[in-house]
Parts: structure tokens; C-alpha cells; sequence
């Protein structure tokens, strides 16, 4: 924004020289893409958006007639407000005028709503009666309509009773509003007097029904350069705009935490890509702090300020404090002498929101994963995005720059066996190594886990046996559906490839180069060995061998009367429209109704208890039709979705009216699900054991049980089954499957449950040691655990008799359940 903008429009008087170094407390994130909204930019001055209803408000030079009045100070007429919905694909539409009865034929804006958006204050010259009221400047003397700040209510459409709020001082310039949530703090720049110098951000209480007399902001946030803009979000971090020395460019935003009652944090920059060498300002955040909107003077625009909106996969993290990222370093040795490895490509993926052995992909390679939430009859949708990828220097260290958790790495590397480990990442460990051992005339296979239809399989998991020792190695298949892993020379294996709702499928492969499928095994058929193939061994060696193992759906997650949570489609508040985060969750559920044509589902959409019960009502339905606008628009018949609203009539929480309830907790409810009316096959789950799990239990360690059993079918009570605490592993297994002994279904065997997905895998390992290859790692996310099931069986007989073999192998923590 030029600087005599300030002048007549906004009296801000900003024109110190500007410092273009970067200071430590610069804060930088690469990870947000930030783009120009160029359907509403057209070369003139738009500037300062906030959130209503479908898009966002925003100010404007006048595009017509209207405004006679033309300020030679910008070169331009008066500012107006102006109102862009957003899209479907998240961009904002071209731009009409707001609110026709608030607009003068002089400046307005900026504005600020509550967050039904049923009130609104503004930024305008002041006026009166048709006609600017002139006063002399607190310092000059002049006479000016400087900005005040005035109110106004809705009254069906159409905004009434604009009043001038009464801490306004015509001598003085009050402007950029902006509304706490809560509706009880006003904060607004002025250059009022009892500031530190030039124009300062203030804040006024609403008590007994009148704003209070202003207070100063404060040392953390004013200095004797010019704050302007605020925007307070709604966790009470205070975002604003100023030119004091040292910023990225000339016009900065920063921002500032809310210390309780204690004012604020020390105001930091928010550094690039938000802020450039011109000006930027007036920044708005959504409730998430993943998307928004700031005004840009930068080049590459359109002329002059323009609205750029910006994105991010991740909660944006204003400060270090709020990041979960570890900045470490992972380090890739040769395992004979831990000498440096330079040059190895290592690609890795966060494990934590899914079990390694149930991933699935869609067409862009991003993972999708169906797991089970709080209600064993509710899913969430969890996506991601595909494998990373790093290459080592030549002081075998990369770059390690990831959030805390659990990370499925694969390192590869020529000359070298390839390497698959999980990484548990802490923020404060620096440095991880992994260990490679040489070829030494091993040879490498690699090999692609594909579905029937060529669709790669993420997450497959894939057993490695030595035809002569008998000797199991795990790996996994990447997000692609790849694996790689070095066999011995003059050796066959069996590979054998499992992976929830696909039927085990076997192949073999030689070191001298032989592959060849086995068979499409049952999870109940035996283990095929070397002798049973009757092949002979091709002399020709190869220096890799290629292994492709197809595998064939056999199940389908999506059953009648399912529920399936977006987890990443929430909304602002008012607002009905598709935020570029939900998108990825949308796409996701879009691939879904294109890979199961039969399905069909209800979109039921909820809000918070905020606002009234007919206005929730009406914002939840609008809200449901936008996702099933979406996906209409990409190919779904309307006759297999339906739009339900059922506004706040279904809490998740205790957040009822009347309830004290922090944001998070609000946003909770507001959210979007998805309901299987139809689903892909007849099957239906049941819980038949409701033991507690093993919580990070090492492999052969035992916890107590302390809850009592609760059994989902019908014929059955928890009372029947009570009184188990205390019980030994032995009596809470026979009491587990006393007299189910002639039900029908689908049973696991269930041995030992994890939050720890490397102790999962150890305990599958050292079952299919002890001969049970059809064991499988099935996560539940209603109690955050990976299930090590040894055997998915068709009677209660036949789990029966699998407990009593494993029990008297040794082993604890077993318990059905029911499929």
C-alpha cells in the first residue's frame, strides 16, 4: 500500500526508513503456499479481507460511478467494501459490492463481524447525515474527516442503525476493527493520545452493554513506529501490521500470545513467505490456522495491493515453541566399520494415524486410511501424503526435519543391501542412524504389491522365507507398493504378501533368478515350500530381481449403517463453503464412490452449540450440499447421496449452551461425516471381547486386565461376563469363548495389542517363528493400539482351539473378536 494511502485514508503517517535485515525471532515456513486471489485483484487497491459467511469482505477502490469523490492522494476514488464467495475448488469468485446500505461515497472499511455475523463494525470517514464532519487534527491542525468507528446490526438482509461508537474522538483517527470472539474485546489502531508514538493497536471492553474507554495494547505489542491492523484469532494470538525497523521489507505483520491476563507475548515477525521487501498487512487466520487471507504490495501482483490467500498441510506454527518438529539430522553408516554412506536416497512416511499392514492409496499416491475412532461403528478418514525423500551427504547426514512420531524409513543405496527400519522421532533428540550392511554377493530383489486392477498397494505386509532355514523377515511395502530387500545367493524364498481385506497371496523367487507365483492362499491354507514347486532353477543372474505379487480384494470396509469422519473437514464460523484443507479428505471419499460404484451415503454435517437452534439447523444443511455439490461436480450420480444437516443436535462433548468449552472443544462438533446407507458387501462387525489392551507391553512381558467383559451379541451380557479383574491370562481366555462355542462369523484371534507399532511387529514376527504366516497386525484407533492376530477364523471352535495352542505355547493377552 502506498504510503499516502495512509495519509488521507487511514492517517497513519508511515514513511521511516526501513531496515531489510532479518533478525533471529524472524520466523520462516517454507511448507505454506500462498497464492494470488487474481479473479478479485484488477490492478487497483484491494486490501484487508475478513471472514463472512461464504468468502470474505474485503475493501476496494470503487469500479463504478457511484463515488464522485476521488482522492488525489492514491490516485484513486474512495474505497468501498466489497464481498467475493469462494468456489469449490477453494479459490475466491469474482466480487460484488457488500452491503449497499453501508456504503458512502466516501472511504469505508476495513470490518470485523461477530462470528454469527449478525453484527458488524467498520472503519469509516467521519460522516454524518450524508455529509463528512470535519475536525482538526490532534498535531496538525487540519481539518479532516479522519476514519472512526461505527456499528451496525442486521435485520434480515439488510444492516441497520449504524451508530458511531462513543470512544471515537474526531480529532483523532480510529480504524481496522477487529472482534474478539467472544464479542468482548474490541481491538483497533489509533493515534489517539497516551500512546508510545505514532498510531498504536488498543483494545476496548464491552461491559454492561457500552464499550469501555480504550486501553493501550501495550510495551509487547506498540513501539514508536506505527501498528496497525490487528486481527485477534480465536486462541487470543494477536496478529497485526507495523513498520518498525528490522522487519523482512517496508510494511510487516507480526504477531503476539495472549499470556492470560497478562497482556502479551513479546511480538515477533512472522517472517517470509508472508512478509516480502513491500508492504504486507491485514492477515486473517481460520479457526484451524491452516488457511487465510493478507493484503501484498510484493511483486508479481496485479499493480498495487492485491489479496493473496494461503494454505497449509499442517497447523501453522507462529513461533518454535508451537512446533512438534524435531530438526535432526539422520545419518546412513556402513555397518563394518560405521563409516560414512554419501549419496543414499532414504524416502520415509509418518506412520502414526494408521497401522503399516492397512494403508491404502489413491490415484495421486496420497495414502488414505480407513481406521475405527472412539465408536467401534465410527471411522475416520486419514490421509497423507506420499514418502519423502532425502539423500545423504558426504558426512552421511540428511536433513531430518519432521514432526515427532513414528516414521516407516527406507534407505537404499548401490552397493548395498537395502534397509527398512520405523524411527520413533522426539523433538529433542538431534541425530538417527541407520546401518547398512554390503552386498557381498547378495542380490537384491525388488518387488511391487499391486491390487487386481494394477492399483499399487501401500502397507502391505511382506514375510521373506528362507526355503531351507525357514529364517522370517518382515518388511513392508511403501507408499508406492514397492519393497526391496537382498536375499542370499544360491537360496529360494517364499514371499508371502498379507494386508487386510486382500487374500493372502505367495510367490517364489531364486538368488539365481527364478519368480514365479504359488498360489492365492487362504488365510487357513498351508505355508507352500521350495519342494512343492517342482521347478528347476534358471542359470541366468540377474543384477536385480523383479518380483510382482498381484492381490485380490476379498473384503470391503464399508458396510450399512457405517460411519466414516472427515477429520479434516471443519468450517469457519457462518461458513458453508470447502476450505483448501478439506479438499484432500473430499478427494479421498471421492475415490472411494469411484472405486465402489454400489455404495451409496448421507453427508450429515454438524455444528457447535453457538447460535441459535434454527440457524444452526440451516448452516448445517447448506454445509452438507457443499460436499455433495463437490462431489456431483466430479462425477457422483445425485442418487447416491443424500445432504443432512443436523445442526447441534448432535454434540460430540459437553460443549452445550451454557457449557465453558475452549475452542478446540467447539470445533470438534462442527464437523462433516459420512454414513453408509448401502454398503459394498453384506458384512457386519461385532465386538465379541472387550478385554483392556496391552498398552506398550513388550513381546512375552503380561499386563493385568482391569475391566470387565462386554460382549456385542445378542445372546450375551456383560454380565455374564463380569467380575474380571485380576484374572490371569489363562481364565480371562476361557472365560473369552465359554459358551460361544457354535456361533458363526468371522473370529480373530487376537494376541497382545501395542501402541507401539515396532512392538506389534516384533510379536508378529515371533509368531509367524512359531508357525502361525497368516498373522497379521490390525490397528484400532478407538483405544490407540495395533492388534497382533494370529488367525481370522470362520467358527468359534476353531478360535477356540487356536487360543488354547497359543496359550500353550506361551503366550498372553488373548482375546476373539468377533468380524
Amino acid at each position: 500500500m502506498k504510503k499516502s494511502l495512509y495519509i488521507f485514508v487511514l492517517a497513519s503517517f508511515f514513511g521511516a526508513s526501513q531496515v531489510q535485515a532479518q533478525k533471529e525471532d524472524i520466523l520462516t515456513d517454507e511448507n505454506v503456499l500462498i497464492a494470488n486471489e487474481s479473479v478479485v485483484n484488477d490492478g487497483k487497491l484491494n486490501f484487508s479481507p475478513t471472514f463472512y459467511e461464504d468468502g470474505v469482505v474485503f475493501i476496494s477502490s470503487f469500479t463504478d460511478k457511484k463515488s464522485k469523490v476521488y482522492d488525489g492522494h492514491i490516485s484513486s476514488q474512495a474505497m468501498m467494501i466489497k464481498i467475493a464467495r469462494r468456489g469449490t475448488d477453494g479459490k475466491l469468485m469474482p466480487p460484488e459490492p457488500f452491503a449497499e446500505e453501508l456504503i458512502t461515497p466516501f472511504h469505508e472499511g476495513p470490518l470485523t463481524f461477530d462470528k454469527i455475523g449478525e453484527e458488524v463494525y467498520f472503519s469509516r470517514n467521519n460522516y454524518d447525515k450524508g455529509k463528512l464532519v470535519l475536525n482538526k487534527e490532534g498535531g496538525t491542525g487540519k481539518e479532516r474527516a479522519l476514519q472512526q468507528i461505527y456499528y451496525a446490526q442486521k435485520a434480515g438482509n439488510k444492516w441497520k442503525d449504524v451508530k458511531k461508537l462513543s470512544f471515537n474522538m474526531g480529532e483523532y483517527a480510529f480504524k481496522h476493527p477487529s472482534l474478539s470472539l467472544d464479542a468482548k474485546k474490541l481491538y483497533f489502531s489509533s493515534n489517539r493520545p497516551g500512546g508510545k508514538g505514532g498510531f498504536d493497536i488498543w483494545v476496548s471492553s464491552y461491559v454492561a452493554g457500552e464499550w469501555s474507554e480504550p486501553v493501550n495494547a501495550g510495551d509487547a505489542i506498540n513501539t514508536e513506529s506505527n501498528e496497525a491492523f490487528p486481527f485477534i484469532h480465536a486462541d487470543g494470538t494477536l496478529f497485526f501490521a507495523s513498520d518498525r525497523s528490522g522487519g523482512v521489507g517496508a510494511l510487516d505483520m507480526y504477531f503476539a500470545k495472549a499470556m492470560n491476563k497478562k497482556g502479551f507475548s513479546e511480538a515477533k515477525n512472522i517472517g517470509k513467505p508472508f512478509n516480502s521487501e513491500n508492504d504486507d498487512f491485514g492477515l486473517i487466520l481460520d479457526l484451524n490456522r491452516k488457511n487465510g487471507y493478507f493484503t501484498s504490495a510484493r511483486a508479481g501482483g496485479k499493480g498495487m495491493d492485491d489479496i493473496y490467500g494461503f494454505h497449509s498441510e499442517e497447523k501453522i506454527p507462529f513461533s518454535p515453541e508451537e512446533s512438534k518438529q524435531s530438526k535432526a539430522a539422520l545419518c546412513v553408516l556402513a555397518k563394518a566399520d560405521n563409516s560414512s554412506i554419501e549419496g543414499a536416497t532414504v524416502k520415509y512416511v509418518n506412520i502414526d494415524n494408521y497401522n503399516i499392514t492397512e494403508m491404502g492409496s489413491d490415484a495421486s499416491g496420497s495414502i488414505n486410511k480407513l481406521v475405527s475412532s472412539e465408536n467401534v461403528n465410527i471411522l475416520q478418514l486419514v490421509t497423507d501424503q506420499p514418502a519423502k525423500v532425502l539423500t545423504t551427504a558426504a558426512d552421511c547426514k540428511a536433513p531430518f526435519v519432521v514432526d515427532e512420531g513414528s516414521y516407516l524409513v527406507n534407505v537404499t543405496k548401490d552397493g548395498f543391501a537395502p534397509k527398512q527400519v520405523i524411527l520413533k522421532v522426539k523433538k529433542d533428540k538431534d541425530l538417527y542412524e541407520v546401518l547398512m550392511e554390503k552386498m557381498d554377493g547378495k542380490v537384491e530383489i525388488v518387488g511391487l504389491i499391486s491390487d487386481d486392477k494394477g492399483q499399487p498397494i501401500p502397507g502391505a505386509s511382506v514375510a521373506i522365507i528362507d526355503d531351507i532355514t525357514g529364517e522370517k523377515q518382515l518388511v513392508t511395502s511403501d507408499p508406492s507398493g514397492n519393497i526391496a530387500y537382498a536375499i542370499e545367493p544360491k537360496k529360494c524364498y517364499t514371499i508371502e504378501v498379507t494386508k487386510a481385506n486382500y487374500g493372502k497371496q505367495s510367490s517364489k523367487v531364486c538368488a539365481d533368478g527364478l519368480v514365479a507365483p504359488i498360489t492365492n492362499a487362504t488365510t487357513d491354507a498351508p505355508n507352500p515350500t521350495a519342494a512343492a514347486t517342482g521347478r528347476s532353477i534358471t542359470p541366468n543372474k540377474p543384477t536385480a530381481i523383479p518380483v510382482k505379487v498381484n492381490m485380490k480384494q476379498t473384503s470391503s470396509p464399508f458396510v450399512e449403517g457405517q460411519v466414516i469422519e472427515l477429520t479434516n473437514v471443519y468450517y469457519n464460523f457462518n461458513d458453508a463453503t470447502l476450505r483448501p484443507d478439506a479438499l484432500r479428505d473430499i478427494n479421498a471419499l471421492l475415490k472411494v464412490m469411484q472405486d465402489y460404484p454400489e455404495i451409496e451415503i448421507e453427508l450429515s454435517s454438524h455444528t457447535d452449540c453457538r447460535a441459535s437452534d434454527a440457524y444452526n439447523q440451516n448452516l448445517s444443511q447448506r454445509r452438507a450440499e457443499s460436499v455433495v455439490r463437490y462431489l456431483k461436480e466430479h462425477g457422483v450420480a445425485t442418487n447416491r447421496m443424500v445432504a443432512k444437516g443436523y445442526g447441534e443436535s448432535k454434540l460430540r462433548n459437553q460443549c452445550a449452551d451454557g457449557a465453558t468449552c475452549s475452542e478446540e472443544e467447539h470445533q470438534r462438533n462442527r464437523r462433516t461425516e459420512v454414513k453408509i446407507l448401502r454398503g459394498a458387501n453384506n458384512a457386519q462387525v461385532s465386538v465379541l471381547d472387550n478385554l483392556p489392551e496391552y498398552i506398550d507391553a513388550k513381546p512375552g512381558t503380561s499386563t493385568s486386565y482391569s475391566n470387565t467383559y462386554a460382549s456385542n451379541d445378542n445372546k450375551h451380557t456383560s454380565a455374564e461376563y463380569s467380575n474380571f479383574n485380576g484374572l490371569n491370562d489363562a481364565t480371562a481366555s476361557s472365560a473369552a469363548i465359554m459358551n460361544d462355542n457354535g456361533l458363526s462369523g468371522n473370529f480373530w484371534v487376537v494376541v497382545g495389542s501395542y501402541s507401539n507399532a515396532q512392538n506389534a511387529t516384533e510379536q508378529q514376527l515371533k509368531l509367524l517363528n512359531l508357525g502361525y504366516p497368516e498373522t497379521t497386525i490390525e490397528y484400532a484407533a478407538d483405544v490407540n493400539t495395533n492388534r497382533v492376530v494370529a488367525g481370522k477364523m470362520s467358527s468359534m471352535e476353531a478360535a477356540s482351539a487356536r487360543i488354547k495352542e497359543l496359550r500353550a505355547k506361551g503366550e498372553k493377552g488373548l482375546f476373539v473378536l468377533r468380524k
